[in-house]
């Protein structure tokens, strides 16, 4: 009555045709999530539509079940969850078995095809009370609300994944060269191949006689050098004889070689020498002399006086504190091949350890020394010349060259005692759990290294499952974006042909899809 006396009041005035056009023009825009309440506050559905709506879905899931199987269309709608089956869905269905069932009916109008019959009585139960607005309503809410919202955090944390697995198996890749490179280096510094650590690493012993016989030969080629700094001092302290106290180990070295301890501190080799085994070690004085225990074979019995022993001792009589565990971890719990080498009971000077340091010590007097003489030579000032004319005639024939010459000598007896590989023989004679901790470390660097690589493939392929998850879901989210974009034109055209075909828009993310 309203609108006819409005449409008067503007026929009156000569504008009531144009009015009428402009209402259908005007397009009803409504918001996704307020979609179901507009629908029932206008109206259109009932507020217990879900209650209807449980019973249709009940009917189609067993409806589904008598679909002819190998068709592609139907088998599409058959592997979607029953939620988001919705009434167009179910008109797709009615229109396709349309196309292969028998369309004959009885003469109440009911089709007399059973499977025509079941979705027909579907598709009536939803357009009674307009239930499938209500649903598509319900439908578009969830998939821009949740579905496609946790497609999209899903696809996000696949592409994390990837790139996380990407990353550690790029930083698994730099580890392995990484322990490789370490290995393959304290190989080579070793001079082993590494196929054996723990077999190589004990005969590495093997090659020290021919190093000590190297520095034997490096020593005796400086012995002009060692002669050149006992004459110097024999002539600053103006003394007629060298002084046999400069440089004592050097000079006897260079004078007989490599002999024992033994010999170098008593003047003669000792009567009996032998090889220690592994673990077996003779007690020796502070200066070196073995401790004589007598004769241990004595005839009789020994007499452990009367009574008997008693070994029922408490704990409470033990001092537990005093017990100590050494060893642990993994490095006493590996299994090893090493051969322990065996000892001279009178090691020679070079294999022991006081001894060598005291060779070490001459050279660094030495080398020190001649650095001095080749500055004063190659310096000018009346100091030098000063000191010049104190000195031997034989001092005078040696020019900075000369000096050059001898320092270089020097330093290569100092490099072959000090080079890293001698350092490690050596401590590897001395020390048997030297020579267990440097197995450890090159089989740990090796294991390392092949852990790492196996890593590697593990993260690649943890890699590839991320990328393989992020195509799918990608595949699904394009697929329920599109089915969303298509059940938003469907309910908008549903609603526009209840206002008279007026344009009705549904707005707001959803647009943004």
């Amino acid at each position: 009555k309203y609108s006819t006396t409005r449409e008067k009041k503007y026929s009156k005035r000569g504008c009531g045709h144009i009015r009428t056009m402009d209402e259908q023009s005007i397009p009803i825009d409504i918001h996704y999530n307020k979609l179901l309440d507009w629908l029932i506050d206008r109206r259109h559905c009932d507020q217990r539509w879900h209650q209807h709506l449980r019973q249709i879905r009940e009917r189609i899931k067993h409806s589904l079940k008598d679909l002819p199987e190998g068709v592609a269309k139907l088998d599409d709608i058959k592997t979607k969850e029953i939620v988001d089956l919705t009434y167009f869905h179910c008109q797709n269905v009615m229109k396709y078995l349309l196309t292969i069932e028998s369309t004959d009916t009885n003469i109440f109008g009911q089709y007399s095809s059973q499977r025509l019959k079941d979705w027909k009585d579907i598709i009536s139960s939803y357009e009674k009370k307009n239930i499938y607005l209500a649903e598509g309503a319900q439908v578009l809410t969830r998939h821009v609300n949740y579905d496609i919202a946790s497609l999209k955090r899903q696809v996000a944390q696949c592409q994390q994944q990837h790139r996380e697995f990407s990353r550690k198996a790029k930083d698994c890749q730099d580890h392995a060269a990484t322990h490789k490179q370490r290995f393959n280096e304290q190989c080579t510094e070793l001079c082993i191949e590494g196929k054996d650590v723990d077999i190589e690493l004990s005969h590495l012993v093997d090659d020290l006689p021919s190093i000590f016989e190297e520095v034997i030969s490096l020593v005796s080629s400086i012995s002009p050098s060692i002669q050149y700094y006992k004459v110097f001092r024999q002539s600053i302290n103006n003394r007629s004889a060298p002084d046999d106290n400069i440089l004592p180990l050097l000079s006897y070295l260079c004078c007989h070689g490599n002999t024992t301890v033994h010999e170098w501190k008593y003047g003669e080799p000792p009567k009996e020498m032998k090889e220690l085994r592994p673990n077996e070690y003779s007690i020796t004085s502070e200066n070196g002399d073995t401790i004589d225990w007598g004769d241990i074979e004595r005839e009789g019995e020994i007499d452990f006086g009367e009574g008997e022993i008693d070994f029922d001792v408490g704990l409470d009589e033990v001092d537990l504190s005093l017990i100590t565990i050494e060893g642990g971890g993994e490095e006493a719990n590996r299994t090893t091949n090493i051969v322990m080498p065996r000892k001279s009971s009178f090691p020679t000077i070079l294999e022991d350890f006081e001894s060598r340091n005291e060779i070490l010590n001459d050279i660094m007097e030495l080398l020190e020394f001649l650095k001095q003489r080749e500055v004063e030579l190659t310096s000018e000032g009346s100091g030098v010349l000063q000191v010049s004319t104190h000195l031997a005639e034989t001092l005078q024939v040696h020019s900075g060259d000369d000096l050059v010459k001898m320092i270089d000598g020097v330093k290569k007896v100092m490099e072959k005692l000090t080079d890293k590989r001698t350092q490690h023989l050596l401590l590897i004679l001395d020390s048997e759990s030297y020579l267990h901790r440097l197995s450890f470390q090159l089989s740990r660097q090796n294991q390392l290294s092949q852990y790492y690589s196996r890593q590697i493939d593990e993260y690649i392929h943890k890699a590839e499952e991320a990328g393989n998850q992020q195509h799918i879901l990608e595949l699904q989210l394009v697929e329920i974006v599109k089915t969303t974009k298509e059940l938003q034109k469907q309910v908008a055209a549903e609603i526009s042909k209840r206002y008279k075909n007026r344009p009705v828009n549904i707005i707001g993310e959803l647009n943004q899809l």
